[in-house]
């Protein structure tokens, strides 16, 4: 029988107590590689967006997050970026003030990325 493929995209859902609930959408996206642009970027989160909204609707939305799980080509431990603009340069200089000796933006790659629906509480 045949090695499965890891999953490339899938939903999280949040702990029923103990926190605000949320909907975590999320993609692999390093296949993409240099496909991966600004405006690919953009189409992803929309995606992973319109994701969430099927479970948690708009009017039962508080707020929603967008993350970049970004690495050091080369190595296998991500490092989540909290997403506040979805360009690759904001992305890329948010990892580099994390790294130390700082980087240079073709020294690192987006691996996943994920959207955070919070409902009303």
């Amino acid at each position: 029988m045949p090695a499965s493929e890891p999953a490339q995209s899938g939903l999280i859902v949040s702990p029923p107590e103990g926190s605000a609930p949320y909907l975590e959408a999320w993609k692999n996206v390093l296949s993409l590689g240099d496909g991966l642009d600004d405006s690919r970027l953009i189409a992803e989160f929309g995606s992973l967006s319109g994701l969430t909204s099927d479970h948690i609707s708009i009017s039962e939305t508080a707020s929603v997050e967008a993350y970049a799980d970004v690495r050091r080509i080369g190595t296998v431990e991500n490092i989540t970026i909290r997403v506040q603009e979805p360009s690759l340069d904001h992305i890329h200089s948010r990892f580099a003030a994390l790294s130390e000796p700082p980087l240079q933006a073709t020294s690192i790659e987006i691996a996943i990325l994920r959207v955070r629906r919070y409902r009303k509480i």
